[in-house]
């Protein structure tokens, strides 16, 4: 297994209590985007290139946080939680994963390849009326990854991925849309409402933007040139 350099981690705010941060050989990278950009697909390719290459990688998701899967899933497909409350549930599924995933991965020296990080969690919510200072300082104690890939992609062109695949389109549509049996007009609002957020960049931070309608191959190449090069550093 090719042995990455040692690098020291940073919250965004707050030290995890229960797990202090040291210096890790591992890397994380977090690829971000509205649903059908192509996210999960990326990380896939990027987990078989990269042991391909040597490296030791592992792919973390929202979902794989045993503890909280089922209530997360049912809180997004049901109008019963406040979106407070659905956006702590997530915020507790992150942390699980976090600690129990993503450091112990980073110790052990893994290149940890996140489908959808934060972010998303934060964007989904502040257009139900959640202030975003309050949304950041709930990931306040969050680890920086070492690049955050955002693929962009037109809703339309999402709508007409998902449809092809036959995703239901009825999760995907915003809480607060009352038009739920017009599925597809609910998903549209929503995710022109995600992009029009991405596009503001809320996060303070450096987004590598990657548009998403092109080839998987062409953006599967340009995110590898991205984490070689922060490897490499």
């Amino acid at each position: 297994m090719t042995m990455l350099s040692v690098r020291r981690y940073q919250t965004y705010q707050y030290s995890l209590p229960q797990s202090p941060l040291g210096e890790w050989r591992g890397r994380l990278f977090a690829l971000e985007g509205i649903r059908g950009c192509g996210c999960t697909t990326q990380a896939r390719l990027l987990k078989e290139t990269l042991e391909k290459e040597g490296f030791s990688a592992c792919v973390v998701c929202p979902g794989d946080s045993a503890l909280f899967a089922p209530e997360l899933l049912q809180a997004q497909t049901s109008n019963v939680l406040s979106p407070r409350a659905i956006l702590l549930l997530q915020a507790a599924a992150f942390y699980d994963q976090l600690e129990k995933l993503i450091i112990p991965a980073l110790h052990a020296g893994q290149i940890v390849l996140a489908d959808r990080y934060l972010h998303i969690f934060i964007l989904s919510m502040m257009g139900t009326g959640l202030r975003k200072d309050w949304l950041q300082e709930v990931f306040a104690a969050a680890l920086i990854p070492d690049a955050v890939f955002y693929l962009s992609l037109a809703p339309e062109e999402t709508a007409v991925r998902l449809l092809r695949e036959r995703q239901e389109l009825a999760r995907c549509g915003g809480l607060a849309d009352g038009n739920r049996h017009d599925h597809y007009a609910a998903f549209l609002a929503n995710q022109f409402a995600l992009s029009a957020a991405w596009a503001q960049n809320p996060f303070e931070a450096d987004l590598i933007s990657i548009r998403a309608e092109q080839n998987p191959e062409q953006v599967h190449t340009q995110i590898l040139t991205h984490i070689f090069n922060r490897i490499k550093k």
